[in-house]
């Protein structure tokens, strides 16, 4: 059994990021796979949950990263939780060079005292017997992005993407690619199967990817090609125009904007 920790990046409770999550997670589970999931909240972590989190990353095989895009990268609080997260790594990892390098000291110290006081024939007797150190690896679980947005062009997304492979080659987890999924929008929080065909295109893509993931595999040409493409595409450009332009008079009156005002006219 595959064990898959999913991250919800988006600081919105309700979001479109946890309605995308859990459509992948209930693929996930159809495959066989044991699924967790973890919210970064507008607060962000406090140091206790966030190590848990580092404590229960040893514990996946795979981690899928996934998050809104918000006008050209991720969001503050999940870009400061991606920092964190390295700045631990680091500052435990130096720690650990510096200890490691003071034991090295003393042992050498204590094998000089010791050996120097034994047979030349007992001493190399107990050179050609020492085991040879064990291999350390650095590898830590399959890091998968899941990055969306109202955008439906795929380079707005590239930014955020880069800004999670860079974090896996980083944390030196395996990197197998991101889903990249546009128009979004219209998901406005529900489950994906009840929105019909504006959500097809993510419900495909994450399916293909869903069985990639669980075989530990990097996201193929195929899945990312399918996910890219615009949900509109499905609809004749009248009624797809149509029904951006109603969702952003809808939005506007909802949050009291004035899509017709020139402050900065005159």
């Amino acid at each position: 059994m595959t064990d898959v920790l999913l991250i919800n990046g988006s600081p919105r409770a309700g979001s479109n990021t946890r309605a995308i999550i859990t459509y992948l997670e209930d693929r996930l589970t159809d495959l066989g796979a044991a699924v967790d999931q973890f919210h970064i909240t507008a607060r962000g972590p406090s140091d206790e949950e966030l190590e848990r989190f580092l404590a229960a990353t040893r514990h996946y095989e795979s981690i899928v990263f996934a998050s809104p895009l918000y006008f050209d990268g991720l969001p503050a609080v999940t870009q400061a939780f991606l920092e964190r997260v390295y700045r631990i790594l680091v500052d435990r990892s130096l720690a650990g060079e510096a200890a490691t390098a003071v034991n090295s000291i003393d042992t050498a110290r204590i094998r000089r005292r010791v050996g120097s006081r034994l047979p030349l024939a007992e001493r190399e007797k107990g050179r050609r017997a020492r085991p040879a150190p064990d291999p350390v690896s650095a590898a830590g679980p399959l890091f998968y992005g899941l990055i969306h947005s109202g955008f439906v062009e795929p380079a707005q997304r590239r930014p955020a993407i880069w800004t999670l492979e860079l974090f896996a080659r980083a944390m030196q987890w395996p990197w197998r690619g991101a889903i990249s999924l546009g128009g979004t929008s219209p998901i406005d929080g529900r489950p994906l199967d009840e929105v019909g065909r504006l959500a097809a295109v993510a419900r495909e893509g994450l399916a293909l990817a869903s069985r990639e993931i669980v075989c530990g595999r990097p996201l193929s040409t195929d899945t990312l090609l399918v996910c890219d493409r615009s949900p509109f595409a499905l609809l004749p450009r009248s009624v797809a125009m149509g029904v951006i332009n109603a969702r952003t008079r809808s939005y506007a009156r909802k949050k009291g904007i004035d899509v017709s005002a020139r402050p900065y006219s005159g």
